[in-house]
């Protein structure tokens, strides 16, 4: 597949993603999950400025829009947290599996894509800007399974080994 090919690829896989997070999120009552999904849906808005620049050939902007960028899933998952007594959280349920299964799918398309592209990147800044979005592209995958597991079975999910959760969530 052409480099130019992969670009259009990434950037309609980021506008499935931004719609299905988006849609997602309004259709779910909790607080978490919410908050979650529209971060993620937000990023790949990011994403996609970003695709966009390096398929102009702008990597300089790409750079500062990566380096500009606000919200992490982590942190904001973590101000939801905040928000609620404990014996609220404990009774928040996982709702639909398929909507984390499918957003993970699509996140390891997004990972393939980019590592490809980084692959075959001449410009080695290009290929340090597709990297990190693999990177970033691999923490929305930790994000959705830890949301997932959190809410699917809290108990299993607080005795999990601290460094593969958020340990804050404790």
């Amino acid at each position: 597949m052409s480099r130019e090919k992969i670009l259009c690829t990434a950037v309609e896989l980021e506008q499935r993603g931004h719609q299905y997070y988006s849609e997602h999120a309004e259709k779910t009552d909790n607080p978490l999950a919410r908050r979650v999904l529209k971060t993620l849906a937000a990023q790949e808005l990011e994403h996609i400025a970003v695709i966009e620049l390096l398929a102009d050939g702008d990597v300089q902007r790409a750079e500062r829009e990566i380096s500009e960028r606000g919200k992490d899933v982590q942190s904001e998952a973590r101000k939801v947290f905040g928000c609620f007594e404990r014996d609220h959280i404990a009774g928040w349920e996982l709702e639909d599996r398929t909507v984390y299964e499918r957003a993970r799918q699509l996140e390891i398309m997004s990972v393939r894509l980019y590592s490809e592209l980084a692959d075959e990147a001449e410009d080695e800044r290009e290929r340090e800007l597709l990297l990190e979005l693999v990177e970033e592209e691999r923490g929305h995958i930790e994000s959705l399974d830890n949301v997932q597991y959190y809410l699917q079975n809290t108990e299993d999910w607080l005795a999990m080994d601290e460094s593969r959760r958020w340990n804050w969530m404790v």
